[in-house]
């Protein structure tokens, strides 16, 4: 596996050029080397948001970690519902077969197992710092569930951090 992480040609370092010193940025293992690009949107309730994704496809399964950036803090209720909008999949033909509550980067989180079509997503989202709503999923053929190998690597490797510790985290196994 990949370790995604600042410098190199693995570079994903989506820390916003803020004056604020708590901003963030993520290091995960992906199974081969993953591709990057952004996206945008105006929300009629926030405003424009800036949407980051990562992916790569390996082994039949793509797998991806995107966060929205808001513009501004959300108060609890607010991302409670968007964090709702999200992992409840409306408006995208899919069936949610489970739902349960984790741990991701030690925020409390919800993983999705859904079904659209062919298709299994396995999704896991969380809210960071009140601005950032971040997706990590996978997506197969293949039900996902009967070997949880990969996806649990991929999912257990990601971390949030300062971006002043971050050196502390890229050193690649």
């Amino acid at each position: 596996m990949e370790r995604t992480r600042y410098g190199g040609d693995t570079c994903i370092h989506w820390n916003r050029k803020r004056p604020n010193h708590k901003d963030k940025m993520f290091v995960v293992d992906f199974p081969s080397a993953p591709e990057r690009w952004e996206s945008e949107f105006d929300s009629p309730d926030y405003g424009h948001i800036d949407v980051y994704h990562v992916s790569t496809e390996f082994d039949g399964a793509m797998y991806g970690v995107n966060f929205n950036d808001y513009p501004r803090v959300l108060t609890d209720a607010e991302a409670t519902s968007e964090l709702k909008n999200v992992y409840t999949l409306p408006n995208t033909g899919a069936e949610v077969l489970a739902t349960t509550e984790i741990k991701m980067a030690n925020i409390q989180a919800i993983e999705v197992v859904s079904k659209a079509g062919p298709i299994y997503m396995v999704g896991c989202f969380f809210i960071s710092d009140g601005r950032r709503l971040y997706s990590l999923q996978v997506g197969s053929t293949r039900d996902l569930r009967e070997d949880r190998k990969l996806l649990d690597r991929f999912f257990q490797s990601f971390q949030l951090v300062e971006f002043a510790d971050a050196n502390s985290v890229l050193e690649v196994d």
